[in-house]
């Protein structure tokens, strides 16, 4: 559904040699899985079997483009050709109640139907502008205005002044809701209930693929989105475009995080050693929350990956500072680990720096949860890339064309040219 907020800049490292990781997943498929363009997926407006109708529609025929362009699954191949999509859980469950699972049900028929693999992703606090619920303190004429929701969104400051907004740019700058406190226990409870309402319907799903003998038609689900608790204190050199925006709003260019700190229990009189660190363990928190409660579906957690945006995740690199999610946060319990792979900043010349945090805890099994063959300024070599992924333990790699503005068809000539389609049936026969 999007792009990388690093793919905004490119940061540029000096190449060194590749480690070799020893292969890992044992007689796994390796997944090679591509977003679909699903516009109106979650929209559709059909009631009961009617909107089952539509949703399966519109799949099928996504699918059945890709299948086209990438060619079928033949006996004997080692890979597997997936789809791949993303639930902004938040916002679908706030306005289309039931409709997530109703998603989830008609992407494995499609998927059991076509003999692909699926992927599905959760969006976990981007997008949540159907919860003014959760969020509404600051308008009494608005839709669910409760002074209280200052508990629910985060503060720039210990005396808990609340956030009004919050900015991304995945190819165009764009204002959202206020920035969620991941912390907060109402916040919690809704990560336990939404992570239960996706967690149950895959697994009904899973076991019927496991009835039919398809149980490799399940590529994964990832469990949560790049974490960022926002530090927009710098913002002006990280991204100039968004600056420019909060400058119009005349939005306060501050560190967020102070809500989820008390939650942690920091305070102004025992505050943390560092606010940077402290951040990066909240970020890492919150994805284990997530990963606890699908699991807790009874999602064997080989199944399950983690979303970090890796080249933001060292301290090289150009977004580091703004989202506070280092590279080991997609180290969990409970799920795989998971990063956004566009080979730019950190791993431009190489993915070392992945490689020696998988190295430090014996190569786990992994996930390029998001990705191109793009480094910010063109197509990279798609084989090379291809190999830096399942050469070195990933057992996933997800394609991803979403983003806003130019940016969405740059990823999508890189990740469709023809060069990149031989070198993908060339990696799914070899696999």
């Amino acid at each position: 559904m999007r792009a990388a907020p690093m793919l905004a800049l490119v940061a540029t490292m000096s190449a060194c040699a590749e480690p070799v990781a020893p292969q890992t997943g044992g007689d796994e498929p390796r997944y090679l899985d591509f977003v679909l363009p699903l516009a109106g997926l979650f929209e559709s407006t059909g009631d009961g079997a009617g909107d089952s109708e539509q949703i399966h529609a519109l799949i099928d025929a996504e699918v059945s483009a890709l299948i086209a362009k990438i060619g079928a699954h033949e006996d004997g191949m080692k890979g597997r050709l997936g789809f791949h999509y993303t639930i902004p859980i938040w916002a679908v469950d706030g306005r289309f109640p039931g409709k997530a699972v109703n998603v989830i049900e008609q992407s494995f028929a499609v998927a059991r139907a076509r003999d692909i693999a699926v992927h599905v992703s959760l969006e976990t606090h981007y997008f949540w502008n159907t919860r003014p619920d959760l969020f509404n303190y600051f308008d009494p004429e608005s839709p669910g205005y409760d002074p209280g929701n200052t508990a629910n969104v985060e503060w720039s400051d210990w005396g808990g002044t609340p956030s009004r907004a919050r900015y991304v740019n995945h190819g165009v700058p764009v204002e959202l809701a206020p920035h969620m406190c991941y912390l907060a226990a109402t916040i919690q409870s809704e990560v336990s209930r939404l992570a239960g309402i996706v967690g149950a319907a895959v697994r009904t799903e899973l076991d019927a693929l496991a009835d039919t003998g398809q149980s490799d038609l399940f590529s994964g689900l990832t469990v949560t989105s790049e974490p960022s608790l926002d530090n927009y204190t710098n913002i002006d050199a990280i991204d100039p475009p968004l600056a420019q925006l909060m400058q119009s709003n005349s939005s306060p260019k501050v560190r967020f995080g102070y809500c989820s700190f008390t939650a942690a229990g920091y305070s102004a009189a025992n505050p943390p050693a560092d606010l940077a660190t402290a951040a990066a363990q909240v970020n890492q928190q919150w994805v284990q929350s997530w990963a606890n409660a699908i699991a807790d579906s009874g999602i064997a957690v080989d199944r399950l990956y983690t979303h970090t945006a890796a080249a933001a995740g060292a301290p090289t690199d150009h977004h580091f500072d703004l989202l506070n999610a280092p590279i080991d946060t997609a180290f969990v319990e409970q799920s795989r680990p998971g990063w956004t792979t566009y080979p730019m900043g950190s791993l431009e010349e190489s993915f070392d720096v992945l490689y020696e945090h998988l190295a430090e805890r014996g190569y786990p099994p992994w996930g390029g949860t998001e990705g191109a063959p793009f480094d910010g300024r063109g197509t990279t070599s798609v084989s090379e890339y291809l190999s830096r992924h399942y050469d070195h333990g990933a057992m996933v790699v997800v394609l991803n064309d979403g983003a806003t503005g130019e940016l969405a068809s740059q990823l999508r000539g890189a990740i469709y040219s023809p060069e990149a389609i031989d070198a993908y049936r060339q990696f799914l026969d070899d696999l």
